[in-house]
């Protein structure tokens, strides 16, 4: 008799457990609206991503030109050097080493001058994208939007990276108009 009943509780409390989740689903699911975004994908997508890295790249490959011609100021002082005297190629070893220090400088100098930069225009962008993705699930009443990187399971019809591409490509290009205009 005490086993039926120690049974009978614990039918019952998994009866109620189980018709509490199912309300509970019931309850969110008609309540949340539920979205996702590939963040990855919406960056690199990003006209204005693309815009910034042709200007870094452009950046870059004027300070290799100038590294360059450090390099060929160095190559050419160690030619003069082989055909110097012993008293002159001090002088010259000196110039040399000066040089020599200067490339490493500006080398380390570029580098972290253009990472500097970048890392200030990506966040820039990153906040871009952060709140045209907020002001997306604040007008059509999301609930939650994730990125697609932590979920285990989306369902297709949930996925606004295109949208959140189209809108922040479209304002971007009426940015660039009306820069172009004035």
């Amino acid at each position: 008799m005490r086993v039926m009943k120690k049974m009978t509780f614990w039918a019952m409390t998994i009866l109620c457990l189980v018709s509490m989740q199912i309300s509970a689903k019931e309850v969110f699911c008609d309540e949340m609206k539920v979205g996702y975004v590939n963040f990855e994908k919406i960056f690199g997508a990003y006209e204005k991503t693309k815009d910034h890295n042709e200007e870094l790249q452009k950046k870059k490959y004027k300070k290799e030109v100038d590294g360059q011609k450090l390099v060929d100021e160095i190559n050419k002082l160690r030619n003069e050097l082989q055909l110097l005297s012993d008293e002159a190629k001090e002088e010259k070893q000196k110039a040399l080493t000066d040089k020599m220090r200067k490339l490493r400088d500006f080398t380390n100098d570029s580098k972290e001058e253009l990472l500097k930069e970048r890392d200030i225009i990506f966040k820039k962008l990153t906040e871009e994208i952060v709140k045209v993705i907020n002001e997306t699930g604040e007008k059509d009443g999301y609930t939650l939007i994730f990125d697609d990187q932590v979920l285990l399971y989306k369902a297709k019809a949930n996925e606004l990276t295109a949208d959140i591409i189209k809108i922040l490509n479209d304002k971007y290009r009426k940015e660039k108009e009306n820069s172009t205009a004035k």
